[in-house]
């Protein structure tokens, strides 16, 4: 498990990509029933999937249950969001 600077722990958990338990959540940033966007102590995160739902956040403790058919967890880069390809070719 790795500690943060703030020392909230980031971990995960995946039962049979139907559940997912994430630790070290900081906040939620958008939520639809194919892709849960979140803050975590490792940067920014997007959960993709199917019929996702929220089963618990406890944002005190940073614990987030997510249920669903789950797809994919992808981390995304500070730089992927200046801009993308695009704003990195004209840098």
């Amino acid at each position: 498990m790795v500690e943060s600077e703030n020392g909230m722990h980031h971990s995960l958990i995946m039962e049979d990509r139907k559940r997912l338990s994430f630790s070290g959540v900081k906040d939620i940033l958008s939520f639809e029933e194919e892709a849960i966007s979140v803050i975590t102590v490792m940067g920014k995160a997007v959960i993709r999937g199917e019929n996702l739902r929220i089963e618990s956040f406890v944002q005190n403790s940073g614990d987030l249950i997510v249920e669903g058919k789950l797809h994919a967890l992808v981390y995304l880069n500070e730089d992927s969001q200046k801009g993308g390809i695009i704003g990195r070719l004209f840098k």
